[in-house]
């Protein structure tokens, strides 16, 4: 999943919003618990990863 994180990551901040709800089909809205898209998915990514660590 982190790696799935970071490969959306990359694909850059321009429509990331627009991204996201296209791809994912959430049930959530992102920037209901963080102020954009981006920060969600990082703050989850580093939480994954300090899990596996």
């Amino acid at each position: 999943m982190v790696a799935d994180i970071e490969a959306f990551l990359d694909t850059g901040a321009s429509g990331m919003e627009e991204r996201f709800q296209e791809y994912f089909e959430p049930c959530i809205i992102p920037t209901g618990f963080r102020l954009s898209t981006r920060e969600f998915l990082i703050a989850i990514r580093d939480e994954l990863s300090s899990k596996a660590a």
